[in-house]
This record gives structure tokens, C-alpha cells and sequence, in this order.
């Protein structure tokens, strides 16, 4: 029982794994109002650089959805089951997460802040796998920049479901500079469903198209040292 975004449209797996998301919205590690007005997924990735350049990149990724009763109750309604919470209406994803990306069960867990709330959390993902997921990736440049990569898929909203959606990335240094309006605050880039025009400028959406149309949303680090 899912909502409605196909991934593949951007991959496959309703949280992480494919914007396949149907539905509700998922968020970070602030506090949610128990009763949200509107549904949004907000992903919160978290990447690390286990020895600088040295080592490959990986990834912690918490993603939180938040559904209105009213979504809920009409999810409870076309699947014929009562008492319909957020968790439930991912259930299975966390299986299919797992076989798609090749991960190990104490990789991912989903739990309920709420009947409205549900977080799931994916630890050690390696950039390859975090792009199959939510087509984001980054990498370390000949500059010494840690460079981020995020195709504006991820961000489109899903009207007919009042779906919007949040991606929070926080880099391993404090990032310089951002595209399309990217909100940078420290390590951390911000960008929303709002930003999907924008990046979309110039291309004509349609239901079903190719998922790296747009302009890709980047951030990069302030150049360092790397003979650390």
C-alpha cells in the first residue's frame, strides 16, 4: 500500500530506494507537529569521509513521512483496512530496500514517531547505492572540493497526492557554494519541492519522462588540504 511516484521515474524502492515514494513526506531530525497539514518526505543524508580522500564516501540516510489523516483515511479506504497509520503504508520497503540495494537486515529500520509520522533510518551506504536510492552522489575532486550531485527527480512534487518533498545533505566540510537556490547553513545544503521549477526551467514536464531532465542541483566545499 504505497502512494504514487515512481522512482524508476526515478528507481524503485518507496523510501530511499526509488522516488517511487507514494505519498506522504519524510523529514528530518527536527520535532514533527503529531497532526501535519500536508504530506512530505524529507530526507536527511548524512555523508562521511572515513579517512578523508583516502577512503571511499558513505553515506547515513534518515528519511522521515509525514501523512495528513485525511491521506491516511483515504489509503485505509481503497485498500479496504482500518486504522491505517504512515507506518503501514510503507510496509515492505524496508524488504525491498534491502534486496534491491544489496544490504544487510541491521542496515535499515523504519519506526513510528506517530500514526501521522514514520522514520527510516539506512546507515553505511556507499555513494553507488545512495545514488540507485535517491539519486544523490558525491565525490572528492582533483581540487580538494567535495563535490554533490542531485537530479531534480528527487525534488518533484506529486500534486495529485499534495506531496511535496525536502533534501537535507551535509558534506563533510563547510560547503562554498550551491545552485538553484540550494539553502547552505554550515556542511549543510537544503533544497525543496519549491526548487523543482526552477531547476525544471526551459524543459516541459510531463507524466512520465526521463529522470535526468533538468539542471542538476550542486553544492561544493570549500577547497582544502588534502595531504592531511
Amino acid at each position: 500500500m504505497k502512494f504514487t511516484k515512481s522512482l524508476s521515474a526515478v528507481t524503485a524502492v518507496l523510501f530511499a530506494g526509488s522516488l517511487a515514494l507514494t505519498g506522504c513526506s519524510t523529514g528530518g531530525a527536527e520535532k514533527t507537529q503529531e497532526k501535519p497539514t500536508a504530506n512530505k518526505f524529507i530526507y536527511h543524508v548524512d555523508v562521511e569521509a572515513p579517512d578523508g580522500a583516502k577512503k571511499p564516501l558513505v553515506a547515513n540516510v534518515r528519511t522521515k513521512l509525514e501523512a495528513t489523516d485525511e491521506t491516511l483515511e483515504r489509503m485505509g479506504k481503497e485498500h479496504g483496512i482500518e486504522n491505517v497509520d504512515a507506518k503501514r503504508t510503507i510496509e515492505g520497503d524496508d524488504e525491498e530496500m534491502i534486496k534491491v540495494l544489496d544490504l544487510s537486515e541491521d542496515q535499515v529500520r523504519s519506526t513510528s514517531e506517530s500514526r501521522n509520522v514514520v522514520v527510516t533510518e539506512v546507515d553505511r551506504l556507499s555513494m553507488d547505492k545512495l545514488y540507485k536510492m535517491l539519486r544523490i552522489k558525491a565525490s572528492h575532486t582533483d581540487k580538494g572540493t567535495y563535490l554533490l550531485e542531485i537530479l531534480p527527480a528527487t525534488l518533484a512534487p506529486i500534486e495529485e497526492d499534495n506531496l511535496t518533498y525536502e533534501v537535507n545533505v551535509t558534506l563533510p566540510e563547510p560547503i562554498e557554494k550551491a545552485n538553484v537556490s540550494g539553502k547552505v547553513d554550515g556542511n549543510t545544503v537544503t533544497w525543496t519541492s519549491d526548487n523543482y521549477a526552477e531547476a525544471m526551467k526551459g524543459v516541459e514536464i510531463k507524466p512520465l519522462m526521463y529522470e535526468a531532465a533538468g539542471k542538476t542541483l550542486t553544492a561544493e566545499t570549500r577547497p582544502t588540504n588534502t595531504d592531511k
